[in-house]
């Protein structure tokens, strides 16, 4: 099913919302923003949060949230791009299948 434009733009402002939620956070935590960038693991989460575990669960929450949303994002518009693809090569099929007009 192909997205609207409303409706991709919706995507993006919730992943953008749950992305300033996360920055936010871990603004006011004390966390270094290069750790987004980071395959990090339990140990290195709960040395970033220091160890509180209240802390740990909302930031891990709040990455989640963040994470998902972009990829809600980005599997519609992918979704819409393979549709425009697809509807592009059927009217290309069509059109050289069409009997030609001799002049």
């Amino acid at each position: 099913m192909k997205r609207t434009e409303e409706d991709l733009q919706a995507l993006w402002d919730e992943a953008c919302e749950a992305d300033k939620a996360l920055r936010t956070f871990m603004d006011e935590h004390g966390i270094e923003r290069h750790h987004l960038n980071l395959p990090v693991g339990f140990p290195l989460k709960t040395e970033i949060t220091g160890g509180d575990r209240a802390v740990y669960d909302q930031y891990f929450k709040l990455e989640c949230a963040s994470g998902a949303a972009g990829r809600r994002y980005f599997y519609a518009n992918c979704e819409n791009n393979k549709l425009e693809k697809a509807a592009e090569r059927k009217a290309a099929e069509m059109n050289r299948k069409a009997p030609q007009e001799t002049a």
